[in-house]
């Protein structure tokens, strides 16, 4: 039976964490390839008002991608990026802060950019605790890694 049709993105994330195990929690963002950094083999995919930089294979400019991040692979501060091998810094809004399957893990769900893209992030509780993190409150999250999806 049928529960979700639509685009990908917004499926991904309805139907995403019934079915995949918690350290699989991502999101999938529909965006166009902006540029090229044929140096360093990366392209700038714009998603709404925000950018990623991913892995380029060849990729075309204007070429549709979708980009899945996953919740483990980002972390979050309260203040602006210092240098540092991330290369994927956006400004984000807290959407829900939710207990974990362990007491010492919590999910944060946030809002990027002004279209509200939904971003995941696994952090400890601790973290959690020690940031102040809630739901409305600014913060910066930090990108390791954003792959490319077919």
């Amino acid at each position: 039976r049928v529960q979700l049709s639509g685009d990908v993105p917004s499926t991904w994330s309805g139907l995403m964490p019934a079915w995949l195990a918690p350290d699989e929690l991502s999101v999938i963002w529909q965006g166009q390839v902006l540029q090229r950094d044929e140096a360093w083999h990366l392209a700038l995919v714009q998603v709404a008002d925000q950018t990623v930089w991913v892995r380029d294979d060849g990729l075309k400019l204007g070429q549709s991608v979708r980009c899945r991040m996953l919740a483990r692979d980002v972390s979050l501060s309260t203040q602006p990026p210092a240098p540092s091998s991330i290369q994927n810094h956006l400004q984000a809004t807290v959407h829900a802060v939710v207990s974990g399957s362990h007491p010492s893990q919590c999910r944060v769900t946030l809002a990027v950019g002004d279209a509200g893209l939904l971003l995941h992030a696994w952090v400890s509780a601790r973290a959690v605790h020690q940031l102040g993190i809630g739901v409305g409150q600014p913060l910066w999250a930090h990108i390791k890694l954003v792959a490319l999806v077919s």
